[in-house]
Formats: structure tokens, C-alpha cells, sequence
């Protein structure tokens, strides 16, 4: 039987006996997925942490409850939970099913792809592609060649995933099926939000919504920025800012790699600048007033700001 209230709320339904799917509608087309194989979800780092948003305005839903199925409506959307496998479909997106697996640890799983269907997103985890289709991805935070690994997939089917982990976990976004895309973990919880709008733009929209609006970064932060040869001294810095400044080319911002520091790489939270190279007197060190003396000063002069 069918009943509507004025609330978001929690669903729970037991799959078979052997887990549980924890369903918490929070917005037309946006839904969040939890599974568990015990009783209680341990909330995942970026909810604990309050990177997303969990003050949603109450919309009407309704759920029903057949022997093979949990059907729940929320606005548009109507989700359906096979009793027996778990799997999730979606009635505003004609074939469109999750087959999820929550292991003991991590999780597995999977969903069909359209002939035509064409995959984005994942923030930098390649720098060789922006469409992603037919590729296999792993999000980790690598020096070079992942620095910000963002687990959001976007369809030009105008669906979403945001696998809610911080752990590290892979994607097979159709390489070794052509027709499926699967997403596992082995460690973690098995937590996904789940978004439909009517293109990408609807999608971003919902998106933010979540994990909050961009802000507008300050007018510097647009420009040109160049980053200086790892060997490159206080002195050959400057020759580059003086070069650019003479050529009239536009820069905003001047960067120095780990050669600037004392230590190589210097991992500390106590980093100091390389005593020969980025020479600074000791009776100016602690002086903020006096840095104007430094190359500091120097790169300020030439409307540059540094970077590190």
C-alpha cells in the first residue's frame, strides 16, 4: 500500500536477507544510496566532514511494497529494488540498471551503456582525454599524473554517480565490455548519489547543490601563471619575471618548484627557503616590513604574485 508524506526521509528495505539498501530521496532527480551488510551505515568522510550538504527541504514520496519489488517515488522519479537481487532501476531512464554488490569491505558495481552513450567527469585522473568512454580509471592521488581525482561520472545519457568514498577504487568505463560500466572498491562504504536531469548543464546544477557552489576565484588567479625550472635560483627567477614584463606578455603569477626549499621535497609542516639559492639575511627573516628588500619586493615591483 501506497502512502505519500511531505518529507524526504529514510527508506529501508532488506534485500534477500543478506544486506540492506537505505534510500534517502533529496531532490528531483537526486537521490543518495546507501548498502550495508550490517545494521548501521558508518557515515563516509565527506559527509562526517560536512563537504555535502544534508539540509534538504521536504518533498513528497511515496513507497510501495510488492513480493518482488520496493517501488519508491520521489517527484518524477521512480526507483525500483528487486527484492531478491538488489538491483535498482529507474523508470525515468528506460534501462538504466544498478546491479550493486556491497562487499564486506568496498563494493561492485555495475550498469549498461548505451551505443551512443558518451562518458565525462572524474576530474583530473588522466591528463590524455576529457570524454572517458572506453578507458579504465583508478582514483588515486598520484604526484604528476592525479593530482585532484574528483569520483564523479557524468552520461550524455543525463545521468550522474557520485560514489561517496574516499577510498581508493576503480573504474572500467566500458573497456573491457563495451556495453557496461563498473565501478568497485575494497575498502570503504558502499554509498553512491545518484543524479537525472536533462542534459549536462542539469546535471552540474545538482551537483553543485550537493557539494556546494563554486566561488569566484580572485581576478589574478585567471591569468597566465608560469612555473620557473626546478634549478632555477632567486636570481634567474627575476630574469624570467624582468623577460616577460620586457616582451610584453601578459603574467600574473610566478611559480617555483621544490627547489626553492632547504630540504628536496621537504614533506614537514617547517619548510625553509634554500639558503643559497633564495638567499634571505637573518636580520630580515623575521621582519615582515622588510621583505620589500628581498626578491619578494622585487617580484611585487613587476606586478607578480608567487607561488609555491
Amino acid at each position: 500500500m501506497a502512502q505519500d508524506a511531505p518529507t524526504s526521509g529514510n527508506f529501508i528495505y532488506d534485500v534477500s536477507g543478506q544486506y540492506r539498501v537505505q534510500i534517502q530521496p533529496l531532490a528531483e532527480g537526486l537521490f543518495r544510496l546507501s548498502f550495508t551488510r550490517g545494521t548501521v551505515l558508518k557515515e563516509p568522510l565527506l559527509n562526517r566532514y560536512r563537504f555535502l550538504k544534508d539540509d534538504w527541504p521536504l518533498i513528497v514520496t511515496s513507497d510501495e511494497i510488492s513480493d518482488a519489488a520496493f517501488q519508491l517515488t520521489a517527484g518524477s522519479q521512480c526507483l525500483v529494488i528487486d527484492r531478491q537481487t538488489g538491483s535498482v532501476s529507474f523508470h525515468g531512464q528506460p534501462g538504466l540498471e544498478l546491479s550493486v554488490t556491497p562487499l564486506e569491505k568496498g563494493f561492485h558495481l555495475s550498469l549498461p551503456l548505451d551505443a551512443q552513450e558518451r562518458l565525462f567527469g572524474l576530474g583530473d585522473e588522466t591528463r590524455d582525454c576529457i570524454m572517458k568512454r572506453g578507458r579504465k580509471a583508478s582514483l588515486w592521488v598520484q604526484n604528476i599524473k592525479c593530482y585532484i581525482p574528483v569520483p564523479w561520472l557524468l552520461s550524455s545519457r543525463g545521468w550522474a554517480i557520485l560514489v561517496n568514498t574516499t577510498f581508493r577504487h576503480d573504474y572500467d568505463l566500458g573497456a573491457y565490455d563495451p556495453q557496461r560500466v563498473v565501478i568497485q572498491a575494497h575498502d570503504g562504504p558502499c554509498d553512491f548519489y545518484l543524479f537525472f536531469a536533462s542534459g549536462f548543464a542539469g546535471l552540474i546544477d545538482l551537483y553543485t547543490q550537493l557539494s556546494g557552489r563554486p566561488a569566484m576565484l580572485p581576478k589574478f588567479a585567471y591569468g597566465y601563471t608560469f612555473i620557473c625550472n626546478e634549478q632555477n635560483d632567486a636570481r634567474a627567477m627575476l630574469d624570467d619575471a624582468r623577460l616577460f614584463r620586457q616582451s610584453d606578455i601578459p603574467c600574473d603569477c610566478i611559480g617555483l618548484e621544490p627547489g626553492w626549499m632547504e630540504k628536496h621535497y621537504d614533506l614537514s609542516i617547517r619548510k625553509n627557503w634554500h639558503p643559497e639559492k633564495f638567499y634571505i639575511p637573518y636580520w630580515i627573516r623575521e621582519k615582515v616590513r622588510h621583505h620589500r628588500l628581498t626578491f619578494f619586493g622585487a617580484l611585487h615591483r613587476l606586478g607578480f604574485r608567487l607561488s609555491l
